[in-house]
């Protein structure tokens, strides 16, 4: 008998893209079922609307501001 390759996992990478778009060191498990939940909720919901695949993308954005402008050196 020949070894199974799951197909997503074969193409991963290749032609297919992460169904999530993040990573957590200390939260890991916690963000794994928190997608989980998310995907099998909207599933549920949008039944009727045909969506074939739900993406999660978790990003961090930094911004600064200042009080004051900078100084003019005379």
């Amino acid at each position: 008998m020949g070894q199974k390759v799951n197909p997503y996992g074969f193409r991963l990478g290749v032609t297919t893209d992460w169904k999530s778009r993040w990573f957590e060191e200390r939260h890991y498990k916690e963000f794994v079922v928190e997608d989980w939940k998310i995907r099998d909720y909207l599933m549920s919901q949008l039944e009727a609307a045909a969506v074939s695949r739900i993406e999660v993308e978790r990003t961090v954005t930094a911004s600064g501001s200042t009080s004051t402008p900078p100084a003019r050196a005379s």
